[in-house]
């Protein structure tokens, strides 16, 4: 770990004076705004530019990304994603869910430097580090450090205490950033309580519309999980058909749609990646031809369909 200011500058390429200069003018290296969510509500994102930006790719790629997280922490880490998550919520029976409500406000300047210091940084490296990484008192919504953040500042408050009383009661559980899920064989309805006593006393908040008990088929992270395995939920699929028809008929003649395209083809990308994960997590031939082959079909589908949508694009 990294245990002088010197060996920092080493690190990142970068002297402490010219560190010191964007940090005495954070505010101009942030493009600040705000984005509405599906529940009508308005998420803040400060996204870092030019110099910070640089800053922060640098230390989430040369620092935090050497540090090896557990298994159950499954978002935003190198090789894990939202169907690997799900996937080992697989053919358990039953689930249960719940999401931390303003998980990135909730993680300050103060636990970002506490974490750091427990995970073997030097006081004067972690207090660097954080002034960096921190925007308005907390990690910001639009930088690249600022999962990996949330996911040590989880890690070291909350789940420790969760896994052990889960440990115990053969309950799965797994964090995708701020969406807990867990999941057994035997019915775990009667421990939802105490889960959720153990949110609270760590003073986070959970969403009271996002917790969900359930038997049977689930949506994780965007996956169907089943007993009989994983795949992607027709909804999302129909969804992703129904965007291509949007797109085509409102065409890009003003920025305003531009901008609606531009959102809708991240949409795409996100729904065809997890497709394809879904189709090849591991050898084709280990699966059923039938199967193989109707889940490479529907693959050729969204691709084609992406690629449509990609080179109406490259014409505009």
């Amino acid at each position: 770990m990294i245990k002088s200011l010197r060996h920092l500058e080493a690190v990142i390429g970068y002297k402490l004076k010219d560190i010191d200069a964007v940090l005495d003018n954070l505010h101009k290296y942030y493009n600040s705004f705000s984005r509405t969510k599906k529940s009508g509500k308005k998420r803040d994102i400060d996204s870092s530019e030019n110099i910070l930006r640089d800053l922060h790719n640098r230390i989430n790629d040369r620092i935090f990304s050497q540090i090896s997280l557990p298994y159950h922490v499954t978002g935003s880490v190198k090789y894990r994603s939202a169907v690997l998550n799900a996937k080992y919520h697989s053919g358990k029976k039953y689930h249960f869910q719940t999401d931390l409500v303003g998980y990135f406000q909730f993680v300050s300047n103060r636990l970002v430097y506490s974490t750091l210091v427990s995970f073997g940084f030097s006081a004067d490296v972690a207090s660097y580090i954080t002034k960096i990484t921190t925007y308005k008192g907390h990690v910001p919504q639009g930088v690249p450090t600022s999962p990996f953040l949330c996911n040590v500042v989880g890690l070291r408050i909350l789940d420790g205490e969760i896994l052990e009383f889960c440990k115990s009661r053969s309950i799965i559980y797994t964090r995708y950033i701020d969406d807990l899920t867990f999941s057994s064989d035997v019915d775990i309805k009667d421990f939802i309580p105490d889960i959720l006593q153990i949110i609270n006393n760590k003073n986070f908040l959970y969403s009271h519309r996002k917790t969900i008990y359930k038997a049977g088929d689930i949506v994780v992270t965007g996956v169907l999980t089943t007993c009989n395995g994983l795949k992607m939920p027709e909804r999302l699929i129909e969804k992703m058909s129904n965007e291509v028809d949007i797109i085509k008929r409102k065409g890009y003649e003003n920025f305003a749609n531009q901008i609606q395209r531009i959102h809708k083809l991240g949409t795409l990308n996100a729904i065809v990646d997890r497709q394809r994960e879904l189709v090849f997590p591991g050898r084709l031939k280990d699966r059923k031809k039938k199967n193989a082959s109707s889940a490479v079909l529907d693959l050729v589908s969204l691709e084609n369909k992406k690629l449509e949508i990609e080179r109406e694009i490259n014409l505009y």
